[in-house]
């Protein structure tokens, strides 16, 4: 543990969980008005596990995290819908507001159908939404000071925020799908995601194949 991590963990109060995966590693208790010399956690790091710190007691914000394209699966929503009122309602307001049955593209499929980017970031937006409004509806006191979200999810969370209509919302990431799915389909080529590899060899593999790095 470097020092500048001691340090944070010194400036926190009451305790500290240490967190491996779901197996809690080491746990230290602050003195009262401590140095950075005054925190000492031992732990232990599991190779491939990544080690999460965190601090109870002392988190006084939350922000809600909105998915973004890649989480789309044929049957999401599906269960919700069949489960809850609300999520049926927001469905079919959905479906309303598109002119089309997006609701079924979640929950029937095709795969091939979902995963096309003019469905799947509609799609990925209305049951992000369904699921922030149960949420909501579910846990009254919940109170949240940000929301976030991955490339598409950022609509999601604009939308969660206030800055647009639900409908307003929708109907832009269709079009932004729309838009996106034009573009794959007059380009020729493809994309591939590169992990766990060091950039100056994956740079000149890149180079012999002809193809760009980004």
């Amino acid at each position: 543990m470097s020092a500048s991590t001691s340090g944070a963990l010194a400036a926190r109060p009451d305790e500290v969980d240490i967190v491996g995966g779901n197996q809690a590693i080491a746990s230290a208790s602050k003195p009262e008005n401590p140095t950075a010399n005054q925190v000492s956690v031992n732990f232990r790091a599991f190779a491939g596990t990544q080690i999460r710190v965190s601090f109870r007691h002392s988190m006084s914000k939350t922000a809600m995290l909105f998915a973004g394209q890649g989480a789309q699966t044929v049957g999401m929503g599906k269960d919700l819908a069949a489960t809850f009122p609300t999520a049926k309602a927001w469905f079919d307001r959905a479906n309303a507001a598109l002119g089309y049955d997006l609701s079924s593209v979640c929950f029937s499929g095709p795969d091939a159908e979902l995963t096309k980017t003019e469905n799947a970031q509609p799609g990925i937006f209305l049951v992000s939404w369904v699921c922030f409004e149960l949420l909501k509806e579910r846990v009254p006191s919940l109170k949240f000071d940000a929301t976030a979200g991955l490339s598409l999810g950022e609509f999601t969370a604009l939308t969660a925020a206030g800055a647009m209509s639900f409908e307003d919302g929708l109907r832009v990431v269709r079009q932004r799908g729309r838009f996106m799915q034009e573009a794959c389909e007059v380009t020729h080529g493809g994309m591939a995601a590169v992990i766990g590899l060091d950039e100056a060899p994956t740079r000149e593999v890149c180079a012999e194949a002809g193809v760009v790095l980004a």
